[in-house]
């Protein structure tokens, strides 16, 4: 199977996935999410859709993604017939903390220049005295 066509498949199952996810899941609550990324296996047979919940706590992001769990048949079934592929893969969302990571990496990196610029600058004394062996 070709990298290419897993990357196109992929990325349909994405766009249809995005455009439906907040309007067609009244039922089941997911709050604002937004579809961030697919993976699909080589095989085809089956794609992890990683979803990114706005707001709320750690439960409700995790309710959401149970609800969206729960819904995952009657995507496989809309994707089946959207994109008519010989085999639908089964579908199963799973949280992109990718947006979290990056955010508190961001804040550290921004911590650590605030402390640099707190710290008086090195004298002239101070350089000699690391030049100094031990």
């Amino acid at each position: 199977m070709s990298g290419e066509r897993r990357r196109r498949v992929a990325e349909e199952i994405q766009r249809f996935v995005s455009q439906r996810l907040n309007s067609e899941l009244r039922d089941y609550p997911v709050g604002f999410s937004t579809v961030t990324g697919v993976d699909i296996s080589p095989d085809l047979k089956s794609a992890r859709v990683f979803v990114t919940v706005y707001g709320g706590d750690e439960a409700k992001r995790k309710q959401a993604i149970a609800n969206l769990n729960r819904a995952a048949g009657h995507f496989r079934h809309e994707i089946g017939q959207a994109l008519k592929l010989r085999h639908t893969p089964t579908v199963q969302f799973e949280v992109d903390e990718s947006i979290e990571r990056a955010d508190r990496i961001e804040h550290l990196i921004r911590e650590i220049h605030e402390e640099e610029a707190e710290r008086p600058a090195p004298t002239a004394d101070d350089e000699a005295r690391t030049d100094e062996p031990e």
